[in-house]
Formats: structure tokens, C-alpha cells, sequence
């Protein structure tokens, strides 16, 4: 982890975060979109739907520069990667995070780095 200090004028939008929560119990899932939340409001939900599933959470990220304009997800906690590739782990959804590329969401995800 690498931490410095900021200048906060530096940013050219900010927006009301939507969320996506994807739970995961065997080879099944259910996708849920958040809207109107916190980030601890939206931990907090998770906490209190899981019902022992294995999750990851994202943040849309609106990509201004595509047409039509098609979020992007970023990665806030859970599972990374391909949940369903996970050989290890049981019902209560604690699972090592992993960087699988392979499986039924390779093809429709692009990993993306930063840059500047």
C-alpha cells in the first residue's frame, strides 16, 4: 500500500456512487444494484443478506468518453476475480481474494490499470 498527501482541487467531477453486491453460494449467484447509500450502509446491508454466500461489491464508475455511456466496476471488498473457479473455502463466504482470469465473467470484464 502506498499512501501520500493529495490536493483535493485536483478531481474534474464527482457523482453519487451506485453499487453492485453479487453474492455467490455454489455454482449460482444473485446481482443486486444499490442506489442512495453509503459505503457503511451498503457493508452494512450485505452483512444482513448474505446468509452465509461468499460476495464482492463494486462501485459503477461512469465512463464519459464511451458511447452509450457504459459504467465501468470498481472493486471495493469480497471475492476478486472469477468466484466460481474458487476450489477452496465453504459456505460461510470467507475466501481468499484471487486473481482469476479465467471462466463465465473473463470475457466480459477488462482489467484496467490507472495511469497518469
Amino acid at each position: 500500500m502506498e499512501v501520500r498527501p493529495v490536493d483535493p482541487r485536483d478531481t474534474m467531477w464527482e457523482w453519487t456512487p451506485t453499487f453492485r453486491v453479487y453474492f455467490y453460494r455454489a455454482m449460482s449467484s444473485n446481482e443486486y444494484v444499490i442506489t442512495g447509500a453509503t459505503l457503511d450502509e451498503c457493508l452494512e446491508w450485505i452483512r444482513g443478506n448474505r446468509d452465509g454466500r461468499a460476495y464482492t461489491l463494486f462501485v459503477e464508475v461512469p465512463v464519459f468518453d464511451h458511447s452509450p455511456h457504459e459504467p465501468g466496476l470498481l472493486l471495493l471488498d469480497g471475492v476478486e476475480g472469477d468466484p466460481f473457479a474458487l476450489a477452496t473455502g465453504d459456505d460461510r463466504g470467507e475466501h481468499p481474494r484471487h486473481e482469476s482470469h479465467s471462466g463465465p465473467f473473463a470475457a466480459d470484464r477488462q482489467r484496467v490499470s490507472p495511469t497518469r
